[in-house]
């Protein structure tokens, strides 16, 4: 499989606010940083971003749209819609957590039981687990297998 070919231009734009790594195929990490367990999956992009932060994130989309690289493919539109949903769901997990450990301060103070509040909390935060971070497998199994839909 050939490696795609970017603007250069483009990808120095890229560059000069990127605070990740963008690996290149010229780079000595390339190899390294493009397998993946699958060893049948072969794949050379023409760039790697090792995004550092958010703002990283957003400029590779952006990057991508900018130079015609598609975004539209079934397995990138999937995963978009899985972080959206992994969002929804570990946000108020953070809530939970800092009310669970409020209540569990005042337990522990006062020397007393945990509430009643404590486990339906509880039986919340383990419920939003399953959707939160199975999402982010699924996630991870498609960005390595990229299937085609």
């Amino acid at each position: 499989m050939a490696t795609a070919q970017l603007d250069p231009g483009a990808l120095r734009e890229l560059s000069s606010s990127f605070k990740g790594n963008l690996v290149q195929p010229a780079d000595g990490a390339y190899d390294e940083h493009r397998k993946v367990w699958n060893g049948s999956i072969d794949r050379k992009p023409a760039v790697i971003a090792r995004c550092a932060g958010t703002d990283d994130v957003i400029a590779a989309l952006r990057f991508a749209q900018q130079t015609g690289l598609p975004l539209t493919e079934g397995w990138v539109l999937i995963s978009l819609l899985l972080y959206v949903l992994a969002g929804a769901f570990w946000l108020p997990v953070i809530g939970l957590q800092m009310r669970m450990r409020d209540l569990a301060r005042d337990a522990a103070m006062h020397r007393t039981p945990l509430p009643e509040t404590y486990f339906r909390l509880f039986r919340i935060w383990f419920v939003f687990g399953f959707p939160g971070f199975g999402s982010v497998v699924v996630i991870l199994w498609l960005m390595v297998a990229k299937p085609s839909f």
